[in-house]
């Protein structure tokens, strides 16, 4: 299978598709080998969180809101959303900040997905 999603280039959005496309994706951070996704939604809904972390995702409409709450970060972390492509292959898609104090890390993380 290969990747469905890229980088938006244009920084309109932190992500661009296809419409009907069901991806899978997780997050990654240097600066955290445990964090991981424990809850999601997508455009409001809750999507179901796989082994790993892995987030399905919906059929994407033309615009998604990817809301995720994350585990094991910590303020000024660095987190990377990623596609899982199958075949052992990964993409980096986004890089976000871990907003908040130091203690008092904000866990919840926003991305926008357009779809065409």
């Amino acid at each position: 299978m290969a990747c469905r999603l890229a980088n938006d280039p244009s920084g309109l959005f932190d992500v661009l598709g296809k419409k009907g496309d069901t991806p899978t994706v997780f997050i990654e951070s240097d600066a955290s080998l445990v964090a991981t996704v424990s809850a999601a939604t997508q455009n409001g809904v809750a999507v179901p969180i796989l082994p790993g972390g892995r987030v399905k995702l919906r059929p994407l409409e033309s615009n998604n809101i990817l809301n995720l709450i994350l585990l094991g970060v910590e303020a000024g972390n660095d987190i990377h959303l990623m596609e899982e492509c199958g075949n052992s292959e990964t993409v980096e898609l986004s890089t976000k900040n871990v907003g908040g104090k130091p203690g008092q890390a904000n866990p919840n993380m926003g991305f926008t997905i357009h779809a065409t």
